[in-house]
């Protein structure tokens, strides 16, 4: 294990870090799903970590730390109940189906390029 964590730790300081392809498991139940290896979810983490930095989110955006998070979202909820909509009684969580698939990938890195200056970070995304 050591042996493959001083691999990826060498190529990213290299800055010459490649993806290997997911692998795709099909379930019994007929399910595909695609899966990255341990090394790349790792990098994608750190990732992950480091693009808020570079990208201005916006404050809206409660599931990011120091957003206020889930309180907030929770006291937005209430007032507008109270105030804004009072005859509305439910407030129903979506989950929509395939969103992240559908986003045009062309578009999405056309407005990141604006903000992401680091050739490392951008080729990781690319």
């Amino acid at each position: 294990m050591a042996d493959a964590s001083t691999g990826t730790t060498e190529t990213l300081n290299k800055q010459d870090y490649t993806f290997l392809p997911l692998s795709v498991v099909t379930k019994a139940d007929g399910e595909t799903l695609h899966l990255w290896s341990s090394q790349d979810a790792l990098v994608l983490k750190m990732l992950a970590m480091a693009l808020p930095e570079a990208l201005a989110l916006s404050s809206l955006c409660t599931h990011i730390k120091g957003h206020e998070g889930l309180k907030a979202t929770v006291n937005d909820l209430r007032w507008m109940q109270n105030w804004a909509l009072p005859d509305y009684r439910y407030v129903m969580k979506t989950d929509v189906k395939g969103y992240y698939e559908s986003i045009d990938h062309t578009i999405l890195l056309k407005q990141l390029d604006k903000d992401i200056s680091d050739p490392f970070i951008w080729r990781l995304l690319v």
